[in-house]
């Protein structure tokens, strides 16, 4: 019996977040970015317009039966069919930190004969609101495949 050796490769996701959720009604210490799966908050760069920037890379591998990618790592949740990326607002106050509000964010959709594979990596962009809760709405299409490797 032979044992097909997953094909792998890895991603580079760039999200920007216009505008971060209000925390005016909030009391206390708060945190937003980036959640991983251990529940840590990773803050995202701010650019001039105050918005938000995030910049991971993510490993991914080959879907066997339907040629897709399966997005992996620490910064993916959800299930491998419907995977998706949160930012969490935190609250930093009492014993046990409290999340006030997440946003969930759709990884997009690929196939794997889009991801380079070798020396590069493939760039994947998009740019969300930042207000509401839940699944937001990807802004201008969604997540566009990039050639060039520099912040949006």
């Amino acid at each position: 019996m032979t044992t097909m050796k997953a094909e792998a490769a890895t991603v580079r996701l760039q999200l920007t977040c216009m505008q971060s959720p209000d925390t005016s009604c909030v009391q206390g210490s708060t945190i937003f970015g980036l959640q991983d799966r251990q529940q840590n908050v990773h803050s995202g760069q701010q650019n001039p317009d105050s918005s938000l920037f995030y910049d991971v890379e993510v490993p991914v591998e080959r879907t066997q039966q339907t040629d897709t990618v399966r997005f992996r790592g620490p910064y993916v949740h959800g299930t491998p069919r419907v995977p998706f990326l949160y930012l969490s607002l935190k609250s930093l106050e009492g014993e046990q930190p409290s999340w006030i509000r997440r946003l969930k964010i759709p990884l997009p959709m690929v196939k794997w004969d889009e991801i380079d594979r070798g020396s590069r990596t493939t760039l994947f962009v998009a740019r969300i609101a930042g207000t509401g809760s839940g699944t937001v709405p990807l802004l201008d299409g969604g997540w566009t495949r990039r050639d060039d490797q520099h912040p949006v």
